[in-house]
């Protein structure tokens, strides 16, 4: 900048070319003006799409933190972000939990609820096929449900997660709960080697 400077000092005047020598100098100075000003206006592209990008992530959040301090509110927090952005697969699981926690917790009476947990978890398994998580709690919410083929299923191909103690764990739960003692022993060995 300093050596520009330097040189701009001794240098001859710039000549314009003979369209902008046309131009006045108001228009010139308007046209300079303008064009800073689009530069400036498409800097907030990207802010702009970050918040599009996040708003599913805030409700995302409020839900969890909702969730998390067992608030009536959280399914409908959980659900903004589903309705927000459908593809993320935690977003999903996270819902698919909340209900069923919340249909196991009001006496295993409300059937739509897990209906719609058992969907929510099923489109997170979808969206991410190798998360042992996701399957975990979609078998636990086909457990709920009394789908207990479909439980014991999930419960299975959790079980070939050699190496996530928390998912293996929740479907030995699963095992136990429906009955299936032996696998049930089977795979809290599992959990144990």
């Amino acid at each position: 900048m300093a050596r520009n400077y330097r040189e701009r000092a001794h240098a001859s005047p710039v000549t314009l070319p003979a369209f902008f020598a046309r131009v006045p100098e108001a228009a010139r100075r308007g046209a300079m003006l303008t064009v800073r000003g689009a530069l400036l206006a498409l800097l907030f592209v990207p802010f702009l799409a970050w918040w599009r990008i996040d708003s599913a992530h805030y409700d995302y959040y409020l839900g969890a933190d909702a969730y998390n301090e067992g608030d009536e509110d959280a399914i409908a927090r959980l659900q903004d972000a589903v309705d927000a952005d459908s593809s993320v697969m935690v977003y999903r699981m996270l819902l698919g939990q909340a209900q069923a926690l919340a249909f196991n917790e009001t006496g295993r009476t409300n059937t739509p609820l897990i209906r719609a947990a058992v969907v929510n978890l099923e489109q997170a398994a979808r969206l991410d096929a190798r998360s042992d998580i996701a399957r975990a709690n979609l078998a636990r919410a086909y457990q709920l449900a009394g789908r207990e083929e479909d439980a014991a299923r999930e419960a299975r191909s959790t079980r070939l997660a050699t190496h996530h103690v928390a998912p293996v764990l929740a479907v030995a739960e699963v095992y136990e709960d429906m009955g299936y003692d032996n696998d049930a022993i089977s795979t809290y060995g599992q959990v144990l080697s």
